[in-house]
């Protein structure tokens, strides 16, 4: 009597076909034929179909349905919890909220900071003319405020993602560094101040990098920047009008002196 030749698919490290006959066919025989195959000891896998385990007994279906050889073992534990840690990390006092997303992806797998460039370069095209005319006018880059954008983030024109904590419109601080610190200034005021070669900018500020206000014009932007030369120009043409100014009074008053001079002369001679 003739015995019927069983097709079977299992997936491994790649498809095999097995043919088995239908007396035989068991997973017992299909484990031993994978071992052969593969050189993979038989109590290292199990077989799977749709995501259930085939024990010694079970029934082995045959094709067209695909039978998965998984490897046994993995890690011993839980799933983890790192993301969870560290997001309370983020939230402990004195952390840095994330401003950062240009790593993430969105639902058609771009990154963001590559999506975030498509709409600079957008926006840097249709500032074109706006360009010429600062150029026209000579003025600085830093004499121009950061535009608003919808994450409140400088130079970040898309929506924070919804996992995002903290991240709030105040991180644009559009006055930052558009008046100069008084602290800095006044540490410097008089000339008596001596500043230290290897000091950092902001010396004489007790706030440092963290200050809000500008330490020198290298930090100034903004109409800060623009009132800043503007005053310094004006100082500029105050002590040249003064020196002028003291130069023609010294002429008028040169004849005066001179008359003197003479005078006292003629007196020693006559003696």
């Amino acid at each position: 009597m003739a015995t019927n030749e069983l097709q079977f698919l299992v997936h491994f490290t790649r498809t095999l076909c097995i043919s088995l006959p239908s007396n035989v066919a068991s997973v017992t025989s299909v484990t031993f034929l994978i071992q052969q195959y593969e050189n993979v000891p038989s109590s290292l896998f199990d077989l799977y179909v749709n995501d259930c385990k085939l024990d010694m007994s079970s029934h082995v279906p045959a094709f067209p349905n695909i039978i998965r050889a998984r490897l046994r073992g993995g890690l011993r534990g839980g799933k983890g919890g790192f993301g969870a840690m560290l997001r309370s990390m983020g939230k402990a006092s004195g952390a840095k909220a994330t401003t950062d997303f240009g790593a993430c992806r969105d639902l058609y797998g771009r990154r963001l900071r590559h999506v975030n460039q498509e709409v600079a370069m957008q926006k840097w095209r249709e500032n074109g003319e706006t360009r010429l005319q600062r150029k026209k006018n000579e003025m600085e880059d830093r004499q121009e405020l950061d535009e608003e954008t919808p994450s409140g983030i400088p130079g970040w024109y898309l929506a924070t993602p919804s996992w995002a904590e903290g991240v709030k419109k105040s991180y644009m601080k559009r006055r930052r560094n558009t008046i100069l610190c008084k602290n800095w200034v006044k540490a410097r005021e008089g000339g008596n101040a001596v500043v230290p070669v290897d000091a950092p900018r902001w010396w004489g500020c007790p706030r440092g990098r963290n200050c809000d206000f500008a330490h020198g014009e290298a930090e100034l932007r903004g109409e800060g920047l623009m009132d800043f030369k503007r005053a310094k120009r004006n100082e500029v043409q105050r002590t040249k009008q003064q020196e002028l100014q003291e130069y023609v009074d010294f002429e008028q008053e040169m004849p005066e002196d001179v008359l003197d001079a003479i005078r006292s002369e003629l007196g020693r001679r006559k003696i």
